[in-house]
């Protein structure tokens, strides 16, 4: 089964054998907190790209808000106490 999925400039696109879909909110949702919880792989980006911004919950854990397309979603971020 092929899938064709995207996010850029803001714009989703789902594509399946049954169906595509365009900028659908659910499918948007999805397609940029599947992009954001990627960054692990990169995690400098969670401290130098300007759009995104944090909050302490407590002394080993932190909100990551992330922009959507017209509001903020946020990640759990917790951190090891042992190693930081």
């Amino acid at each position: 089964m092929k899938v064709n999925e995207s996010y850029v400039n803001r714009h989703s696109h789902f594509e399946l054998p049954v169906g595509t879909f365009d900028n659908d909110p659910s499918i948007t949702q999805g397609a940029v907190l599947g992009l954001w919880s990627e960054a692990g792989w990169f995690p400098s980006i969670w401290i130098i790209y300007p759009c995104l911004h944090w909050a302490s919950v407590d002394n080993n854990s932190s909100l990551l808000f992330i922009p959507t397309d017209d509001q903020e979603e946020n990640i759990v971020v917790r951190f090891n106490p042992d190693s930081g």
